[in-house]
């Protein structure tokens, strides 16, 4: 029971501390031409969102290297502490912290793949996942706005878009919520303009 309650309220810290930082990586890095990571913001902001490329890796998908590199000082020094020290209780951290990455990846890839229509999951499914849908097709019109994909962090830091989107001319995957989205909307993407052209 102890390690379960252990287990538990470090849980929920660490997903509040991963949701902000995923909302500061989407925010400063992958929207801003930031050194040493020029290539975040060239394979997201200006393929994924400018020309609409949508290839599971590196535009849909966090990769797992992601997550091990970035988590690799925190993972050692729990290690040293229990093997050193023998602290025992550390564990529980590491269990918490190892169980919420997966968790995080599968939710953020997941959910990514389903609103760009590029692999459809399971996560299609949960309840809050047209709200999601909607808030990133929206953050893709507005890119100042709508950081947030897995948790509504915009709420607190002030960038939800709440105006009726104008989507950009960017091409979708086909069969993608955008198009259906735009229609909806009476915007039109690259896609339903063509479309438009062709017809008159």
């Amino acid at each position: 029971m102890e390690f379960a309650i252990g287990f538990l309220w470090r849980s929920l810290v660490i997903a509040g501390i991963l949701v902000n930082v995923e909302y500061w990586v989407h925010r400063l890095t992958m929207h801003r031409r930031q050194w040493p990571l020029g290539w975040n913001y060239q394979t997201h902001h200006v393929e994924h969102h400018a020309q609409g490329h949508n290839t599971l890796s590196p535009h849909i998908d966090i990769v797992l290297i992601a997550y091990v590199l970035g988590l690799a000082p925190f993972y050692a020094i729990q290690f040293f502490r229990i093997f050193v020290f023998d602290q025992a209780y550390v564990w529980q951290g590491v269990a918490a912290l190892t169980v919420v990455m997966i968790a995080h990846r599968q939710m953020w890839n997941g959910m990514h793949r389903n609103i760009h229509n590029v692999k459809p999951n399971w996560t299609r499914h949960l309840p809050w996942y047209g709200w999601f849908c909607k808030n990133h097709l929206d953050h893709h019109a507005h890119t100042n706005y709508n950081f947030s994909v897995t948790f509504p962090m915009d709420w607190l830091y002030g960038t939800l878009w709440r105006e009726p989107a104008k989507l950009p001319l960017m091409k979708p995957t086909p069969g993608s919520k955008l198009r259906e989205y735009a229609e909806d909307r009476g915007v039109h993407t690259r896609e339903t303009s063509s479309h438009r052209s062709r017809a008159e």
